[in-house]
């Protein structure tokens, strides 16, 4: 069958399975993009079930990792603290207690004792509200709130004492909108809420950035997505938000091409890039580096400007990226060898590569969705250690969260 990269994760992990054959330990084993390198990786959930799409946040003394956990017959967000050598510091915690889904948390430092979480509830197929909560480090929660009514895949960035949330929202006749407001530290809405964006039902990653020119007077982010949106397939948008204005630039050519799940950072006047393009017929991760004032404008980041990062025969997806200095974390998942593995590789200020890509993991399950943050000299990356059902039912699976330290 063709493997693509469907959502939601249930349908996407069970239609990787069938297209890549679980292997079992083994010597590491030479593809085209990088050889294999030997990583110890600790696991840091033990959940009965499955835990599944990491989100990590670096503070100066440690981390926290957060997921949803099946372990309850439906999905709840857990967290778990980990010292700086990314060894658990202290029992998980369950930070949601629901009769319903809450699924795919989104977790950032607030300041070095806090930290906040977006994510959204699935009441049903149709029903789904986004929420975003503070919670202490050791686990304590400071409050919850409802964003909206609506929404789904809820993104969080903290700048300052200011909390900028932004999610999807369906609409009707198989539309979608982006939304965005600023919260305060306490819970309480600082910009309202408003509709910034044309989106898509096919819109299922959202990322987003506080903008260098963000102030605490002026708060101003951008979220990057992909949306077919006047398009004929889907392209890399950003909008560019401020507390009454919004600029909506399409990033990629409009060629009939699907691009999709972007990520986008900046560090000072320059910007970093990355999704995945099927320009081949094959998803294959891409990277754009350069000043913000040539890439974030209508078809600023084409193929032609942009570095092919993966040319495998398999599927690299799931790219997300970080800066560290002068120097870029890029972080995916492909499957040519046989099941999805986890691949890193750096690049200087220009989107040069400074290394090879590099193998990160080896292990018997399928290595997905890899979460990326900068760490002193280095990295930090987590990611879903995936099991693949005998029956092929999502909800007989076995997942683990890993997490690697790369200097």
């Amino acid at each position: 069958m063709s493997c693509r990269w469907p959502r939601p994760l249930a349908v996407a992990l069970v239609a990787a399975a069938a297209c890549s054959p679980t292997t079992t330990d083994q010597a590491p084993r030479a593809e085209p993009d990088g050889e294999p390198a030997a990583h110890e990786l600790t696991h840091v959930t033990q959940s009965p079930n499955a835990a599944l799409e990491p989100s990590l946040a670096a503070f100066q003394d440690g981390f926290v990792v957060s997921w949803y956990d099946t372990r309850h017959g439906h999905g709840e967000i857990y967290a778990l603290a980990l010292s700086a050598d990314a060894t658990p510091a202290g029992p998980e915690w369950r930070l949601t207690s629901t009769v319903h889904d809450a699924l795919e948390g989104d977790v950032h430092a607030l300041g070095e004792r806090d930290f906040v979480i977006g994510w959204y509830d699935k009441l049903s197929s149709t029903a789904l509200v986004p929420r975003l909560g503070r919670w202490s480090r050791d686990g304590q929660q400071r409050w919850v709130a409802t964003l909206a009514p609506r929404g789904r895949n809820t993104v969080v960035r903290v700048d300052g004492d200011l909390i900028f949330a932004a999610w999807v929202q369906d609409e009707g006749d198989g539309l979608a909108g982006i939304w965005a407001g600023w919260w305060r530290a306490t819970g309480q809405a600082a910009v309202p809420a408003r509709r910034v964006a044309d989106a898509g039902r096919t819109t299922w990653n959202l990322n987003a950035a506080v903008a260098p020119a963000s102030t605490a007077a002026a708060p101003r982010a951008w979220i990057v997505f992909d949306a077919k949106a006047g398009t004929q397939s889907d392209e890399i948008f950003l909008a560019d938000v401020d507390t009454s204005t919004t600029r909506v630039m399409r990033l990629t050519a409009d060629d009939g091409v699907s691009s999709k799940y972007p990520d986008a950072t900046p560090a000072g006047d320059r910007v970093a890039i990355t999704w995945f393009d099927t320009v081949d017929k094959n998803e294959d991760v891409y990277l754009a580096v350069g000043p913000a004032s040539q890439l974030l404008q209508r078809d600023g980041v084409t193929n032609a400007k942009a570095t092919r990062v993966t040319s495998t025969p398999g599927h690299s997806i799931g790219a997300y990226l970080t800066w560290n200095g002068g120097h870029v974390g890029l972080a995916w998942s492909d499957d040519t060898v046989g099941q999805h593995e986890v691949y890193v590789q750096t690049f200087d200020a220009a989107g040069q590569p400074q290394a090879r890509p590099e193998r990160i993991t080896e292990t018997a399950a399928g290595s997905l969705i890899p979460a990326i943050e900068s760490w002193r000299s280095g990295f930090a990356l987590a990611w879903t250690e995936y099991a693949a059902p005998a029956t092929g039912r999502h909800e007989d699976a076995s997942a683990q969260i890993a997490i690697k330290i790369l200097r």
